[in-house]
């Protein structure tokens, strides 16, 4: 996993990686869910994923936004500690926590 450490990154380049990152995370997830064991709740990670990414493409993302979306996520996630504790989980809980705390974006 890439680790982006430029703390002078641009506003709209962050927006990018992080779109980048939630449209890999949509590609993964999809492709889990059609697996024999498949996580019950992948259906609506999926779901979630994509409105986080419609929200930041409409520029409709306040921080009452962001925490809601993050906290549904993370909610879906751990409802299963094998599955929080899988790659995909693991990356999942991981853009929960950034979506909130590390876009840059903090109001005070």
């Amino acid at each position: 996993m890439t680790t982006y450490t430029n703390h002078n990154m641009g506003r709209a380049s962050k927006i990018d990686l992080l779109q980048n990152r939630i449209d890999r995370l949509i590609d993964l997830a999809t492709l889990a869910a059609q697996g024999s064991n498949a996580y019950v709740y992948l259906p609506e990670i999926v779901i979630t994923l994509d409105a986080m990414r419609d929200r930041i493409q409409r520029g409709a993302i306040d921080s009452r936004s962001r925490a809601r979306l993050a906290g549904t996520l993370r909610a879906l996630v751990d409802r299963s500690p094998i599955f929080a504790a899988s790659a995909l989980g693991s990356m999942l809980l991981d853009l929960a926590a950034d979506f909130v705390f590390d876009w840059g974006i903090h109001e005070i």
